[in-house]
């Protein structure tokens, strides 16, 4: 059920609609102007009453935006364990550690792949930031299996 609040935003996103239907109308012939005024109405109120539908089967309230920690959660280290160990896997054996590749590769956040690499750099695997540059990456290909057990052995 939207809150007082959520009502008084849709109601302005429809007279706001309405409001830019009239201006239009001005600047069109009038027997043009008013069935696409209706039409605009109608299409605002039929996607504000399909989102407000998806919304309220959702836990979320409208209007509601997802969160993310940078810390790992209780009961899912096991996932970030396994994506610090598959992003190291992915930079030492392409030899190019940056941000946005882990994110494209890895289907994650800027913002998480980031942490994934300032992680990564505690663990000497890469090197500091350096600007918008990717970092340097201090492992070769065959030190990655000795990496990885480090991984793995400090998430258990």
């Amino acid at each position: 059920m939207p809150s007082a609040t959520d009502a008084r935003v849709i109601w302005a996103f429809i007279v706001g609609a309405f409001l830019l239907a009239v201006a239009g109308a001005i600047l069109t012939f009038w027997y043009i102007s008013i069935p696409l005024a209706a039409l605009v109405i109608f299409l605002v109120v039929w996607r504000r009453h399909r989102l407000a539908a998806s919304a309220s089967a959702s836990s979320a309230p409208i209007g509601a935006t997802a969160v993310r920690s940078t810390e790992p959660q209780q009961g899912s280290l096991s996932d970030h364990a396994a994506q610090l160990v598959e992003a190291c896997r992915l930079i030492v054996e392409s030899q190019f550690g940056s941000t946005s590749m882990l994110q494209r590769k890895l289907g994650i956040a800027f913002a998480d792949a980031g942490v994934l690499l300032d992680e990564l750099e505690t663990y000497a695997v890469v090197g500091p930031i350096n600007g918008s540059k990717a970092r340097d990456v201090l492992l070769s290909p065959r030190d990655l299996p000795a990496a990885l057990d480090r991984i793995r052995n400090a998430a258990s």
